[in-house]
């Protein structure tokens, strides 16, 4: 199974700090503006989006959500490095915006730029330590550098924290894997089972342990439970 980030496909909901007072006519467009964004975005229509996240900048350049946002699209239209260049310029003006940091991170790793991304996920730890899809992440990015011990805990801690997250359950059952604990990683796919019983590449990794221990028919089983879910499961 790929090692999924969590997030990039994710658009966090938009959540303005109000200060004491009235919002001011032109912060209130602007929010509205951003609201249909986000619509278009989550529906997929991203030329929409895009136009809009653009009429907020063009009134606002460093509005630190919209510089995210529109990263995100970058990104999500193969335009990484721009991705990068937007969220980090949202992180100039921001701070303590830990979703930046997580999906910076996401795009870093991308590009292979492992060190960066397990550094941006460290600044997002920093500001959230309970973040269960930082520490997801986290151990994504360390199981590519191959510290297989290192993203073990990130992704225990993960499932401390969210302890129904079925990818997490699968990451933590690949490398345990990797590292040969394969009675170990039968109980994690199993686990991930029990949450989301149609959850395919649950069925077909679980397959894979059961082949490696030489069980094949069990193997099948779980082959053909896949197959039976989605017939054109390569």
């Amino acid at each position: 199974m790929a090692k999924k980030n969590k997030k990039l496909k994710h658009i966090p909901g938009y959540r303005q700090k109000r200060k004491k007072g009235s919002v001011s006519p032109e912060v209130s467009s602007l929010q509205r503006i951003l609201q249909e964004a986000l619509a278009h975005h989550h529906a997929g229509r991203l030329q929409q989006a895009e136009a809009l996240y653009r009429q907020i900048l063009s009134a606002e350049p460093n509005h630190p959500e919209t510089l995210h946002f529109l990263g995100m699209l970058a990104q999500q239209v193969g335009k990484t490095e721009i991705g990068i260049e937007l969220i980090s310029k949202a992180l100039l003006h921001r701070p303590d915006y830990i979703e930046a940091y997580i999906n910076l991170g996401n795009a870093y790793r991308k590009q292979g730029r492992l060190d960066n991304a397990i550094s941006s996920y460290h600044r997002a730890l920093a500001l959230k330590p309970d973040f269960a899809d930082a520490h997801f992440n986290l151990g994504n990015a360390l199981r590519d550098q191959g510290k297989l011990d290192e993203a073990i805990a990130s992704y225990r801690q993960a499932l401390t924290l969210q302890p129904d997250d079925v990818e997490a359950y699968i990451n933590l059952g690949n490398t345990l894997r990797d590292q040969g604990r394969l009675e170990e990683a039968i109980t994690s796919f199993q686990q991930a089972l029990s949450i989301n019983p149609d959850f395919i590449e649950a069925h077909n990794n679980l397959g894979n342990i059961l082949k490696d221990q030489g069980k094949l028919d069990e193997a099948v089983k779980s082959y053909r439970r896949a197959l039976s879910l989605k017939p054109d499961y390569a």
